[in-house]
């Protein structure tokens, strides 16, 4: 049996109008082998969603910035081989900076691993703390081989394939943790909601330490919730967020110091209603990883929702200056116009 959530206090009343969904967009490209190399980020024995992976050339110039998936997984594309040697630099809250040189002719077409370390003298529960299972766990070749070839079919867009290999994989080491998540998260791409939930509930039984589980459980929940919610059913919609808020608060427990389950537990609190107490998810998410402009745009609403106009304005302005490229851009100024109309009522 999965450990029982125990969650905050959640209000149960929901608010039907959220201007902006969670997803970010995604560009699939196919490159010739030659010309790309990737990996995983791992933290605490367990994959790291939305790491920040940057290259750098030995002259401290950016080469290409990245961010890892929801499997922790990254891949950088369209490199040139003459760059010779560049730094991969991983900087993330809770852990010590990675900065390793490369030579960059000898890693294109292969993958690399990422270790990240707990900071020095953090305080608090570590992000790095997880259970041991998965890494005691004995995954044959085969699995991880089936994994990797998951990953491979996932990078071009082919969860029905990615979905066949994880379960090959899981045929051989059903405890395989980073496939148990992974394989949930491409049922859901697929609609197959029921399945994605026993996929983490699963992955979760396996590796009881791991903030993953309860995080992807809690987001399942919250997409519903969402899709619930643009067909017009309320009630439905109000008994999965309330599935999730307990969920995203135990990830929040697991691991503080993570900007997706701060998140995802702030639009969740803001669709019921609990604007004080999304607020203070949104900006906590935000000073731990101010590239989540999400963040930005779920707050426009919640400050709407308080009344506070010149707040909403500034979350506004501030995520056109950060994000000026964004295909949003033209929407939220839209949004920025309409807040301004109404401070000059």
């Amino acid at each position: 049996m999965c450990p029982k959530a125990p969650g905050r206090r959640f209000p149960a009343i929901l608010v039907v109008l959220l201007l902006w969904g969670a997803s970010a967009a995604r560009l699939d490209a196919q490159v010739a082998p030659a010309d790309f190399f990737g990996g995983t980020v791992v933290a605490g024995g367990a994959p790291l969603p939305d790491a920040f992976v940057q290259l750098e050339n030995l002259n401290g110039e950016h080469v290409a910035t990245v961010f890892t998936d929801a499997d922790g997984s990254f891949r950088f594309e369209r490199l040139a081989s003459n760059n010779n040697f560049v730094y991969v630099i991983v900087d993330e809250a809770g852990f010590e900076p990675y900065r390793e040189r490369l030579e960059l002719p000898y890693v294109l077409g292969g993958v690399v691993t990422i270790y990240l370390e707990p900071e020095a003298g953090r305080e608090g529960p570590s992000p790095a703390v997880v259970d041991l299972s998965q890494l005691q766990a004995d995954v044959p070749d085969e699995a991880r081989d089936a994994y990797g070839e998951a990953r491979r079919a996932a990078d071009g867009g082919d969860s029905a394939r990615a979905v066949e290999l994880l379960e090959r994989a899981l045929e051989r080491a059903p405890d395989f943790f980073e496939a148990r998540i992974a394989v949930g998260g491409h049922y859901s791409r697929l609609g197959r909601y029921a399945e994605a939930e026993a996929a983490y509930r699963r992955a979760w039984e396996t590796n009881p330490g791991s903030e993953l589980a309860p995080l992807n459980l809690g987001v399942l929940y919250y997409e519903q919730a969402e899709r619930a919610i643009a067909a017009g059913n309320a009630s439905d919609a109000g008994a999965l967020l309330d599935q999730a808020g307990p969920l995203l608060d135990e990830a929040i427990n697991r691991n503080p110091v993570s900007a997706d389950a701060r998140f995802y537990m702030g639009a969740a609190l803001y669709r019921v209603a609990a604007y004080d107490l999304a607020e203070v998810e949104l900006l906590e998410s935000l000073e731990l990883d101010p590239r989540e402009g999400q963040a930005r745009l779920v707050l426009i609403n919640v400050y709407q929702g308080m009344g506070r106009l010149d707040a909403a304005l500034d979350q506004a302005d501030r995520f056109i200056e950060e994000n000026p490229d964004s295909p949003q851009r033209a929407d939220i100024e839209s949004v920025r116009s309409r807040i301004e109309a109404a401070l000059r009522q």
